[in-house]
């Protein structure tokens, strides 16, 4: 359910105050530029910024106009959260109600921001760090 309600929230909020910047920063990543400063969205000085992956892969989709497939990706990765939050709680020895507590706490995330953003694949990346550290180490 909580996986659920993640991607139908995604969906539904598409869009980020950031991304009418992150879009032109991105197409400077793939021209195979790093922007040190954003002066048509801030004047706080030099940008010191950590998004250049995911604003080159967003200006890439835009580019080949498939933004709402952008979406959708992100919002599988909205999904997955909770998922994994579970099943990293579920690996520290919490039983099924804690887990399920803490994977809809998770949902709060997508009230109040859009999944478009590298934040949502920051999440899936430490609730899957915590479950292999959980699990005792990486398979292998």
């Amino acid at each position: 359910m909580a996986a659920f309600a993640s991607f139908a929230l995604a969906v539904v909020n598409p869009y980020f105050l950031n991304v009418f910047w992150q879009i032109p920063d991105g197409a400077q990543v793939l021209a195979g530029h790093i922007p040190s400063s954003v002066a048509y969205a801030i004047s706080s000085g030099p940008l010191v910024e950590q998004e250049w992956l995911f604003e080159g892969i967003l200006a890439w989709f835009v580019r080949h106009d498939a933004y709402g497939s952008f979406v959708i990706v992100c919002a599988l990765a909205a999904a997955a959260a909770p998922l994994l939050v579970y099943a990293a709680v579920r690996a520290f020895g919490a039983g099924d109600l804690g887990a399920g507590v803490a994977a809809f706490l998770l949902i709060g995330a997508r009230f109040s921001a859009s999944a478009v953003r590298a934040e949502t694949f920051a999440v899936d990346a430490f609730a899957l760090e915590l479950y292999v550290l959980a699990s005792g180490g990486a398979p292998g």
